[in-house]
């Protein structure tokens, strides 16, 4: 009996003294320090993660120097912008997308293919300009046919046009983009030159001159053919045209607009 209850107190006494030392976090032992086998591994600072650990919730690790990749400069530089879909100009919005909306495969605010940081910006429906065209006498193929996308954002009085004689039109009337749809180069003289532009839509064609003066035509035979023809003589240099609507609240609308020496090619051939 005796030595049963010495056994019994001997045990309080000793959880007695387990429950008095495990409040006691100071005399636990210190982590030991991170380290690699044959590589100095500086301690981070307090309040910092282990070295390849990311912390919660925190920013991922920048690199120094910087994250390199053999064979590639450095740094990395950007992925490339994706590939434009097959016979579209770069700015040009695809087929059955609505001005606004963000093409497949880009994020808002990304700089459309082709194009580069602080770029001319495009206002909704207008393409950028097209390539620059060079005619001389009897040019191949006949017509040259180039595409775009008419607009009416501004009337056509604000490029305050000084009318040619050759003029189709005594005034120039309609609306037009803000920027120039074509910049076409004639590097010798055209006896008849014929611009036609089709469209399903009433099109105001602006074509300003070398000289400054400009030519402007909006239908061709009025209350007949509504697509407008530019045709005469034209002398070699640099003319600026604008493809625009006659009716500033007609959306935009594509068209086709062609070059010819050929007095059979009409609107109707040039397509839409």
């Amino acid at each position: 009996m005796m030595r049963a209850g010495m056994t019994r107190r001997i045990s309080i006494l000793a959880l007695a003294l387990a429950l008095i030392g495990c409040g006691d976090e100071n005399d636990l032992p210190e982590n030991p320090p991170y380290a690699v086998p044959g590589l100095a591994v500086t301690q981070p600072a307090p309040g910092q993660p282990m070295p390849g650990v990311l912390a919660m919730g925190g920013a991922p690790p920048t690199f120094d120097p910087a994250l390199a990749v053999p064979g590639q400069p450095s740094p990395i530089p950007p992925p490339p912008p994706p590939p434009m879909p097959p016979g579209m100009q770069p700015g040009q919005m695809p087929p059955g997308m609505q001005p606004d909306q963000v093409p497949p495969g880009m994020q808002p605010g990304q700089v459309p293919p082709g194009m580069q940081p602080g770029q001319m910006q495009m206002q909704p429906g207008q393409m950028q300009p097209a390539a620059p065209l060079t005619l001389a006498t009897g040019f191949v193929p006949d017509p040259a046919i180039a595409r775009g996308m008419a607009s009416a954002m501004m009337p056509v009085s604000a490029l305050s046009p000084i009318m040619s004689p050759l003029s189709p039109d005594a005034t120039c009337t309609g609306h037009v983009p803000s920027q120039p749809a074509h910049v076409m180069t004639l590097t010798s003289s055209f006896t008849n030159l014929r611009i036609l532009v089709s469209s399903a839509e009433d099109i105001v064609l602006v074509v300003r001159q070398p000289d400054g003066t400009f030519r402007c035509d909006d239908d061709t035979d009025p209350g007949v053919i509504k697509n407008p023809t530019m045709e005469g003589a034209f002398s070699p240099g640099t003319y600026t045209i604008w493809v625009g609507m006659w009716d500033p609240a007609t959306p935009p609308a594509p068209y086709v607009i062609g070059f010819t020496e050929l007095p059979h090619v009409t609107h109707a051939t040039l397509g839409s």
